[in-house]
């Protein structure tokens, strides 16, 4: 699992990039499918590709992606939508 310091900046950082369209999709997404392995290799792939650029998962490696990406979204989609 994700380090607990680096959690709310990563938690952060993510959520500013996913914007509310982005929180609007992983919430259709979850509410269809009730997870968001359906859209593990593509959109999956492009949360993991931002994470890839973050200082605070350097030290991650594929499977820290592949294990924290849908927990990470999880999270952004509990926080208040951007006005």
């Amino acid at each position: 699992m994700v380090e607990t310091h680096y959690l709310q900046s990563i938690i952060k950082k993510t959520n500013d990039w996913l914007g509310n369209e982005g929180k609007k999709f992983f919430t259709q997404v979850l509410l269809k499918e009730n997870d968001l392995i359906a859209v593990h290799f593509q959109e999956g792939m492009k949360v993991r590709n931002f994470l890839r650029t973050l200082k605070e998962c350097e030290s991650w490696d594929d499977h820290d992606f592949d294990n924290n990406w849908r927990h990470i979204i999880k999270k952004c989609l509990m926080l208040k939508e951007k006005k």
